[in-house]
């Protein structure tokens, strides 16, 4: 996934991944989700690189 994304995984995207490999949910249902904390984990990065220039 971090090839992929080249970013390491987050604790959500990686217990999602384990989720949708052992067959509890399927990605259609945790796509959303996953891009939500995707957008939640770059709005914090934009947040903490602001609070550095301050």
């Amino acid at each position: 996934m971090s090839l992929y994304t080249q970013q390491e995984p987050s604790t959500y995207a990686f217990t999602a991944m384990r989720l949708i490999i052992s067959g509890e949910a399927d990605y259609e249902d945790l796509a959303p989700q996953l891009a939500r904390f995707a957008r939640e984990r770059e709005l914090a990065r934009k947040r903490q690189a602001a609070k550095k220039l301050v």
